[in-house]
């Protein structure tokens, strides 16, 4: 995906993941809510047995995922694997949420 305006540059979101199905649809339903226009999610999955890695490689939202390694890698694969010169990282296993249980607005 190439995008020529450099007033909008990709932001790539570095997902680190274990066993996160539970939280992926929330997670990527809140990244295809954002009104910025470019972004992509590249994820690192730590061998999930719960379906995981289906669920990422089966999304077709307007915010692309990316799936790098083979399942085994640490999180770092993914964060060096981001086209963006500024990643943002998180982790699947512990959601973005306020302590009244409500998500974070997002600061992008």
């Amino acid at each position: 995906m190439s995008h020529d305006d450099p007033s909008k540059p990709l932001v790539s979101i570095a997902l680190a993941t274990y066993n996160g199905r539970t939280y992926l649809p929330e997670l990527l339903a809140s990244l295809e809510a954002q009104s910025w226009p470019h972004l992509e999610v590249v994820v690192s999955d730590d061998a999930s047995c719960d379906g995981t890695r289906e669920l990422l490689a089966s999304h077709t939202g307007r915010v692309p995922v990316r799936l790098v390694g083979d399942g085994t890698r640490p999180a770092s694969s993914a964060i060096s694997s981001a086209r963006s010169p500024a990643a943002a990282a998180t982790t699947s296993r512990s959601p973005t949420r306020t302590t009244s249980g409500r998500p974070r607005k997002s600061p992008i």
